[in-house]
C-alpha cells in the first residue's frame, strides 16, 4: 500500500497535541480522503487534455501567454 497521501496527509495536519490523538486521526482521514479525490481529477483532468491534444499521455503541452 502506498502511504504518500497519508503521509502528506499527517504533515498538512501538523502536530498533534496530547490528548488530541482521536481529533487528529480524523482530520488526517478527511485530508487524506480529500487529497485522494483531487489526485483522481487531476488525473482525469490530464487524460482529458493529453486526449485533446492528440500527443499521448503525459505529453499534453500547456501554454500560457501573458
Amino acid at each position: 500500500m502506498d502511504y504518500s497521501l497519508v503521509i502528506a496527509a499527517a504533515h498538512a495536519a501538523g502536530p498533534c497535541s496530547p490528548g488530541e490523538e482521536p481529533a487528529w486521526g480524523r482530520r488526517v482521514h478527511a485530508l487524506t480522503v480529500d487529497l485522494h479525490l483531487i489526485a483522481n481529477q487531476a488525473a482525469q483532468d490530464i487524460a482529458r487534455l493529453d486526449s485533446a491534444s492528440g500527443v499521448g499521455p503525459g505529453r499534453a503541452v500547456v501554454s500560457c501567454e501573458l
